[in-house]
């Protein structure tokens, strides 16, 4: 359930559920978006079959990309500096380095409009041939569920209908690599429904990208598998939410440290459809965090990336439970528990803030530093899968 889910992209397109239910909605094919309001209460009349670009957005961001790449630097500035921008700038600034990050912001905004092909190509990406990318989970099969629209917009309401569209068309995960730092009770009570109704459903949902001491919802409500981040050097991701709710970590790539972009999570991306290009010469040069020059791959980072790492590793879970077993309770009481802190560290300052809050009462004693940071560690897939096949 996300963005813009791309499921054309040649790593996808044979990882798609196709709808089987007797009570498909007009044009249902491969899952529904439900990023338009709609007053109707009838889940047909909200939105629409198609989960990838409408033309009009497909108009928009190309437009954008091409923007980058045709306007001078003048021209670029004059089209793309807002007045709230211009009040922000306080003195005179060079026209150059001003027009250099216009193009590095609205490329990577581009590029972030796709969240949900980067998301799918985490957990299920399978390449025609053997050259592409492989997902966590190759042999699972997506369900694309949109509830954003450009530039963020969601609307709560869609976004409930649309965990409860995921449930009621049999998904065995959920991912959601979305949240908000407040609960509310609407969507908390939506949860407690869907999960107590769909007893073997996993909802898998990312910690939160702001550095918090306390998770994102829904990742925070009972029942939600709550997932931090990790980066390549067995550190906590510096902007992955912690604290009280959160389950396990994985790595959700951070490319503030040596490895630069190679630290990110490479995935699967949105920009390299030939209509984004056409009447444009072939970039020479990385633009943005492409892998290649069109961007069919990039690399990202955030819990965003780190959620659907172990919605992965619950459908390998879930593929060696062949007979249906195991509930929901059973899968995350395995995953934790094959989880473990080997290769995780914390730094000192981490440590100092840990002592501090336990000194203040803000957090039990009884639970350690590395409990507090990473939950109950980081996800050990071979482990898991080998405990479910025992």
């Amino acid at each position: 359930i996300d963005s813009l889910i791309q499921w054309n992209h040649l790593d996808l397109r044979n990882s798609l559920y196709k709808v089987q239910t007797a009570d498909k909605c007009p044009g249902e094919e491969y899952g529904w978006d439900f990023s338009e309001p709609s007053d109707s209460s009838k889940p047909c009349e909200i939105g629409d079959s198609d989960t990838s670009m409408s033309p009009l957005e497909l108009n928009i961001l190309r437009r954008k990309l091409q923007d980058t790449f045709k306007l001078s630097d003048k021209e670029l500035i004059k089209r793309y500096v807002t007045p709230r921008m211009k009040q922000r700038i306080k003195s005179p600034v060079n026209e150059k380095r001003l027009a250099n990050y216009l193009r590095q912001k609205i490329r990577s905004q581009i590029g972030s409009e796709f969240h949900g092909t980067l998301v799918s190509g985490v957990i299920a990406a399978k390449p025609l041939n053997q050259k592409g990318m492989w997902g966590v989970a190759p042999n699972a099969k997506i369900l694309p569920v949109r509830v954003f629209g450009l530039n963020g917009s969601i609307f709560t309401s869609s976004y409930i209908e649309a965990v409860g569209y995921a449930a009621n068309r049999g998904a065995d995960i959920i991912n959601l690599s979305l949240g908000a730092m407040l609960p509310t009770d609407v969507e908390e009570l939506a949860f407690s429904q869907i999960l107590q109704q769909n007893p073997k459903l996993v909802v898998v949902a990312s910690s939160g990208n702001s550095n918090y001491h306390s998770v994102a919802y829904p990742s925070g409500y009972s029942g939600v598998l709550s997932v931090g981040a990790s980066n390549l050097f067995g550190d906590r991701a510096p902007y992955s939410n912690h604290g009280k709710g959160l389950d396990v970590v994985a790595p959700g790539g951070d490319m503030s440290t040596s490895a630069g972009w190679l630290g990110g999570i490479p995935t699967t991306g949105g920009t390299w459809m030939d209509i984004f290009w056409r009447g444009l010469a072939f970039p020479k040069s990385r633009w943005s965090k492409v892998v290649d020059y069109k961007g069919k791959y990039w690399w990202t980072q955030g819990t965003s990336f780190s959620s659907p790492a172990v919605a992965g590793v619950v459908a390998l879970m879930k593929g060696e439970d062949t007979e249906g077993k195991l509930n929901r309770l059973e899968l995350i009481d395995i995953l934790k528990s094959t989880a473990d802190y080997k290769g995780l560290k914390l730094t000192q300052q981490e440590q100092k803030i840990y002592r501090n809050l336990v000194e203040k009462g803000k957090i039990p004693s009884s639970i350690s530093d590395k409990k507090f940071y990473f939950g109950s560690g980081l996800i050990n897939a071979e482990a898991a899968v080998r405990a479910v096949k025992k």
